[in-house]
C-alpha cells in the first residue's frame, strides 16, 4: 500500500471537490442516455461510471460528511490516484478563481466592516498547490517503482 496522507485542511476542500466531480460524471452519463443510440454503445457508460465510482471510493475512504474535528486522513495512493487527482484540479480551478476574485471580495468585505480573506485564501490555494504537486510526485515515484 502506498499511503498519502491529506492534511486536516485540505480534507473539506478535497471532499467538496469529490461531490462536484460526482455530478460531473452524473451528468455525463446522462448525456449518454439522453443518445437514441446508448443501448448500442453501452461503452460510452464505462468513462463516467469509472469517475463516479473512484469519486465514491475516495469519499468512503475519507468520509462523506466532515467531522468536527478536522484531522488528516490516510488514503492508498494507488488505489484513489485519479480520483484525488482530479478532486485537485477541481479544487486549484476554484482556489484559482478565488484569487482572481479575491480583490473584489476583500473590497465587498470592506464595505460591510468585514477583514480581508486574501490572505487566507492564497495560503488555501498555496497549500492546495503544494500538495497537488507532492502527489504527483509520489505517484511518479509509484510508477517509477513498477517498471
Amino acid at each position: 500500500m502506498s499511503t498519502l496522507t491529506i492534511p486536516a485542511e485540505l480534507v473539506a476542500l478535497v471532499r467538496s471537490a469529490l461531490f462536484t466531480e460526482l455530478g460531473s460524471a452524473a451528468e455525463e452519463t446522462a448525456h449518454v442516455v439522453e443518445q437514441h443510440d446508448h443501448e448500442d454503445h453501452t461503452e460510452r457508460f464505462t468513462e463516467p461510471l469509472l469517475r463516479h465510482n473512484a469519486a465514491r471510493a475516495l469519499l468512503d475512504a475519507i468520509r462523506w460528511q466532515g467531522a468536527e474535528h478536522p484531522a488528516d486522513v490516510q488514503v492508498d495512493l494507488h488505489t484513489h490516484h485519479t480520483a484525488l487527482t482530479a478532486a485537485l484540479d477541481v479544487a486549484l480551478l476554484v482556489g484559482d478563481e478565488e484569487l482572481a476574485e479575491a480583490e473584489r471580495v476583500d473590497a465587498e468585505r470592506a464595505q460591510r466592516g468585514e477583514p480581508s480573506k486574501r490572505d487566507t485564501t492564497t495560503r488555501r490555494v498555496l497549500a492546495l498547490r503544494e500538495f497537488a504537486a507532492a502527489v504527483q510526485a509520489q505517484a511518479d515515484q509509484l510508477r517509477e517503482g513498477r517498471r
